[in-house]
């Protein structure tokens, strides 16, 4: 079987669009023709070279789709062709990749999509979904009046952190980062109680000026740039700092501890990856988050969706941070 895909041939080089030779489907994956393919931050930073466990090249990046089966393995029972799935498998790991006509998946990674949903909020949903939801229940304690900051509220986790908290703690206050006034519209229609815009000098002092007790929760995908900062904006004792992203860096702090200490402050990590191997849990979580987005408390924002020859042009769209919520494939 052979697939049209854009494949990465090497770092810090454009993906080539190519029709390629799928290898022998293997006793425990699926094919599934990706009707979308979600496209992700990380997969940037693989492209780029800086992403800490890089596959070996080429490959065809992508692991979030949603499409129907086309053929199964020997040892596959939970899917036959024609059912409707969809996929959060990372890059280079049970995937010949999403960015593609035709995706083998390791059947551990793949889930029935419910026909209430659509191919493209299947696409839209899983990795935001997942990562938003387990953070909020299981990563932070968030007080029924509490304050919460959320950086990138117009992204993909972000727009679902505020859909969520406002969905399961309808009294807690947010207040959401952007990078520009064009988003700001959005994410307060969305539900964030303040916007601010990280564009402008002052943005932190804007943010302490609104939270002078300090924040109860951040929510933080950046890493280094603002981790000091972020520090000392939160509520001493009570305070959390939720890490699920290194946009600019891991933090390298040797007196992290300390500074924690400081203020009796709380550092709580958030890393997908370990968690999408225990597929009963994952499937707990969707089923929840199924439920949220059929009594329309969760509504994936979808910014833009661009065809597969169109794929550097989407790539670019969010390298310049212009989207709104979550951008798609349609191969």
């Amino acid at each position: 079987m052979r697939s049209i895909s854009a494949q990465l041939v090497g770092c810090n080089q454009p993906l080539v669009l190519q029709e390629v030779e799928l290898p022998q489907l293997k006793p425990r994956e699926v094919a599934v023709r990706a009707r979308y393919a979600g496209i992700n931050f990380y997969e940037l930073m693989l492209m780029g070279g800086i992403y800490p466990i890089l596959p070996p090249l080429p490959i065809t990046p992508g692991g979030e789709l949603a499409g129907e089966v086309t053929a199964v393995g020997a040892r596959i029972t939970e899917f036959q062709k024609g059912d409707r799935v969809f996929s959060l498998a990372q890059t280079g790991k049970g995937t010949t990749g999403s960015y593609a006509e035709i995706a083998h998946v390791d059947e551990r990674y793949l889930y029935h999509l419910p026909k209430t949903l659509s191919f493209s909020m299947g696409a839209s949903f899983p990795m935001v979904g997942f990562a938003a939801y387990t953070m909020l229940t299981m990563r932070v304690h968030i007080p029924p009046k509490g304050t919460v900051l959320i950086y990138s509220a117009a992204g993909g986790v972000g727009s679902t952190l505020v859909q969520l908290i406002k969905a399961l703690f309808p009294h807690v206050t947010i207040i959401g980062t952007c990078s520009e006034k064009r988003k700001a519209s959005t994410i307060g229609k969305l539900g964030v109680d303040e916007v601010v815009i990280t564009g402008e000098s002052s943005f932190v002092d804007r943010m302490r000026h609104l939270c002078p007790d300090g924040f109860d929760v951040i929510f933080d995908p950046v890493g280094q740039k603002y981790f000091d900062g972020n520090l000392s904006l939160l509520r001493p004792l009570t305070g959390t700092l939720c890490s699920y992203g290194t946009y600019t860096g891991t933090v390298t702090d040797a007196n992290v501890v300390a500074k924690l200490r400081k203020n009796n402050l709380t550092l709580s990590g958030f890393l997908m990856w370990p968690l999408i191997e225990d597929k009963r849990f994952c499937q707990k979580v969707f089923i929840r988050l199924f439920k949220l987005i059929e009594t329309k408390k969760l509504v994936p924002l979808i910014d833009q969706i661009f065809s597969l020859r169109e794929v550097h042009k989407a790539i670019a769209h969010i390298r310049k941070r212009e989207n709104i919520g979550k951008v798609l494939l349609r191969p």
